[in-house]
């Protein structure tokens, strides 16, 4: 394969059950399972290597050097809406399908930004009153609290009697429970040592509210900012790999002759 063609095949992708992709990952880190297929039954690993007809999709899951994860916990089972893995090669993303499967595709460092825009569901945000951030007590933001319908409906509770007037209509949508707590976590070895990210924030349909965590001498703070969703964009974009990480990796995949 030449050049870098294989990292801009935005095409090749491959189906596969839950129970495959979590083999899948598994075998790509301890080369546990002798084979593993997609729902088509197309094999994908040999003994812990691709096959050579899945080798362009799996190269960066393979030879990753960073990891990017969006889950959204909303009262039912935890939903991870998006796995995006990075290395010299480009990316690889797994997305849930409408019918309950994973898709995995490959696609070029520039597509990352999106697929994060669109998998965290940040397209048309809209935008919410400018407000003084309010304290939170961090166990109403705690994923295990938002994975049941019972205690999420609790934490909303504990949370609108911290709003101002002015979110009324957040406040609207946490008093009928329709909000969702979204956590995007990114791992990945940079030129200077390895580096991580998180992102929370609950979503409504009225606007978002961002997490923060503010040093009060010995004490952290946890705070809800009603964020203009380009400055929490800004913000997110700030956790994760930066352009040279990136550009760091591509030169590594072009030195390769990948």
């Amino acid at each position: 394969m030449e050049g870098r063609s294989f990292v801009m095949k935005q095409n090749e992708e491959r189906e596969v059950t839950h129970e495959q992709f979590r083999r899948l990952i598994q075998s790509s880190e301890t080369q546990s399972f002798t084979v593993v297929a997609d729902v088509d039954g197309r094999t994908l690993v040999v003994d812990g290597c691709p096959e050579p007809d899945a080798e362009i999709l799996l190269r960066p899951l393979f030879h990753q050097r960073g990891r990017i994860t969006v889950d959204r916990f909303d009262g039912q089972e935890p939903g991870r809406l998006a796995s995006v893995w990075l290395s010299r090669y480009g990316l690889l993303h797994a997305l849930p399908s409408p019918v309950g499967t994973m898709i995995l595709r490959v696609a070029p460092y520039e597509s990352l930004y999106r697929i994060l825009i669109d998998s965290a569901g940040l397209q048309d945000t809209p935008a919410l009153p400018e407000v003084d951030p309010v304290g939170v007590d961090r166990n109403n933001l705690e994923t295990e609290k938002w994975s049941v319908e019972a205690t999420k409906r609790e934490a909303c509770t504990r949370i609108v009697q911290r709003l101002p007037d002015q979110l009324g209509e957040v406040a609207a949508a946490l008093r009928a429970a329709q909000a969702s707590l979204v956590n995007v976590a990114a791992v990945w070895d940079s030129p200077t040592g390895p580096q991580r990210g998180k992102m929370t924030w609950i979503s409504t349909p009225a606007g978002l509210l961002t997490h923060e965590e503010q040093q009060r001498g010995l004490r952290i703070r946890h705070e809800l900012d009603a964020e203009h969703p380009g400055w929490m964009w800004l913000r997110l974009i700030d956790r994760l790999p930066r352009a040279n990480d990136l550009q760091y990796w591509q030169r590594e995949g072009e030195t390769d002759g990948a």
